[in-house]
């Protein structure tokens, strides 16, 4: 082989070693996956984080969101008691309402057990008319029209602490709360 036929084949190879890069490189762009179509999302499904807490941490936790001094909530295993005072003539009295708290749907429904007013004897009924007339409840509360109660929207919760929250149940005799946390990480 001579000199000038070695060139001549190294420039052949050379050539087609370009030729197969080149068809390639136009066979990737030709086969490669169209980014710019929609790709279906796959459903996610989201889950709720499922909470069970004890009658001391709800009691800090409401606690720490009334924004008065006159107002104030202890529960323990035996009741769920509200501590207020109600300014009359200059006066500050003590009340004392003890309440059996009931979730139905997205509402707590807190049923009147016991109003006590500096241990007077008045009764429940009389007592439930007054607040019911006289006492105006913030947004979210309202009394009810068919018992002793008054009734929480769940919205409220939603509100304050900037997430979804659900109540499940309370069995506060049992020392549990139940409810979710929805859409925590919610952009």
């Amino acid at each position: 082989m001579n000199f000038k036929n070695k060139w001549k084949l190294s420039f052949l190879i050379l050539l087609g070693i370009n030729v197969l890069v080149v068809i390639s490189i136009v066979l990737m762009i030709v086969l490669a996956p169209k980014y710019d179509e929609e790709i279906a999302e796959s459903p996610s499904k989201q889950t709720d984080i499922q909470v069970i807490t004890n009658n001391e941490t709800i009691e800090n936790i409401i606690n720490q969101y009334i924004e008065t001094d006159d107002l104030s909530v202890k529960i323990d295993k035996t009741s769920v008691l509200l501590n207020t005072k109600y300014p009359v003539l200059g006066k500050s009295i003590d009340i004392d309402i003890q309440v059996d708290p009931i979730v139905h749907k997205d509402k707590i429904i807190l049923n009147l057990v016991k109003v006590d007013i500096m241990n007077l004897p008045i009764s429940g009924d009389y007592v439930y008319s007054f607040m019911k007339n006289y006492i105006p409840l913030e947004e979210g509360l309202s009394y009810s029209n068919d018992r002793k109660a008054i009734i929480v929207d769940s919205s409220i919760f939603t509100k304050e602490m900037d997430m979804d929250v659900t109540i499940n149940n309370i069995d506060y005799k049992n020392d549990a709360w139940y409810f979710s946390i929805d859409n925590l990480f919610k952009e």
